[in-house]
Formats: C-alpha cells, sequence, structure tokens
C-alpha cells in the first residue's frame, strides 16, 4: 500500500518542478514551460494508477 502512494508522489516531485519552473519560463517561454509541467503531471498520474493496479 506505502509503495502505491510513495510511487506517483516522487514521480511528481521530479517530473514537475515548481523551483525550476522560472528558469524554464526564461529559456522556453510561459506557454511552453507550463505545458511542459501540466503535461508531465497527466503522466506522473497516469504511471501512478498503473503501477497501483500492477502492485
Amino acid at each position: 500500500m506505502f509503495k502505491n502512494i510513495l510511487l506517483p508522489f516522487i514521480n511528481i516531485l521530479i517530473l514537475v518542478s515548481v523551483v525550476t519552473l522560472p528558469l524554464e519560463i526564461k529559456y522556453l517561454g510561459q506557454r511552453a514551460a507550463i505545458v511542459r509541467n501540466v503535461l508531465n503531471f497527466i503522466a506522473a498520474v497516469i504511471i501512478g494508477l498503473i503501477v497501483g493496479v500492477v502492485m
């Protein structure tokens, strides 16, 4: 049960970075940085659901 909660949480921490968002906006542009973070958040949720079903 603990792994089912921990893996998506770690995944979101790695993929969706609020700390580096200003730097990403500077180099990638605001739209690209936000789209990247939103897509990574969705991917992390899907990965978490898949891991929850498999484990």
